[in-house]
C-alpha cells in the first residue's frame, strides 16, 4: 500500500473527521500505572488535556500495575503526582474528583 492509498483510507466511514469543538473521548490503559513515569509524566499530561478540554470526562484511564493499591490510594498518589510534577500547580479537591 502506498503512502497515498494510506492516507485516503482514513477519510472513510472507520476514521471520521475530528471535531474541535468538542473534546476526543477515548479509553485510556497505563500499564505500569504505579511507576515513575505515570506519576512524573503521563498523568499529568492526560490531566493538562482534560484541563485544556481536549480529552472528554467521559474518558475512563485504567491502571495495571504489579503493586496491588487499591482504587483509593492510586488515586491520592496520582493527584499528589499531579500536583506535585503538572504544570497547574497543587489541584483542589473538588477539581481532581470531576
Amino acid at each position: 500500500m502506498t503512502s497515498d492509498q494510506n492516507h485516503s483510507d482514513r477519510n472513510d466511514a472507520h476514521f471520521p473527521a475530528a471535531d474541535s469543538s468538542s473534546p476526543s473521548e477515548a479509553a485510556i490503559v497505563i500499564f505500569g500505572a504505579s511507576g515513575d513515569l505515570t506519576s512524573r509524566k503521563l498523568v499529568p499530561a492526560l490531566f493538562e488535556l482534560w484541563r485544556g478540554g481536549f480529552l472528554s470526562e467521559h474518558s475512563p484511564i485504567v491502571g495495571a500495575a504489579r503493586r496491588e493499591k487499591t482504587d483509593d490510594e492510586f488515586r491520592r498518589e496520582m493527584h499528589a503526582a499531579v500536583s506535585q510534577h503538572g504544570r497547574s500547580g497543587v489541584i483542589a479537591d473538588d477539581v481532581w474528583r470531576r
